[in-house]
């Protein structure tokens, strides 16, 4: 694990989770919103994410920090980059997530 950069995967041992991790990241290039209205349904399927909400500030959506949290654990687990928990600073709309989780995946080579 030495050579690779932190934020490229998550921490393991196992040959076969590392190379899971980077199918997931080779399936995975660009992160939409598309992809994060799915995860934002999975963390409270009765909001309501139809139509614009790119520039929607996430408290607006019925998002408080912690699910903010724990969506960036999930991109975490799903893609193999590491998400800071102060990312959250730097994501205060779904735009701006998507922007980031895609300058991750460039970061990390995806």
């Amino acid at each position: 694990m030495g050579s690779r950069p932190r934020c490229c995967s998550v921490e393991c041992d196992a040959a076969t989770t590392q190379e899971t991790t980077q199918e997931r990241r080779t399936e995975m290039s660009t992160f939409t919103l598309d992809d994060l209205r799915e995860l934002l349904r999975r963390a409270d399927e009765h909001a309501d994410l139809d139509g614009d909400i790119a520039n929607t500030q996430f408290v607006e959506l019925g998002y408080d920090s912690l699910a903010v949290l724990e969506i960036a654990s999930e991109i975490q687990r799903r893609f193999g980059v590491v998400v800071p928990d102060d990312a959250v600073l730097a994501m205060p709309t779904p735009a701006k997530a998507v922007e980031f989780i895609n300058a991750l995946f460039a970061r990390c080579g995806a």
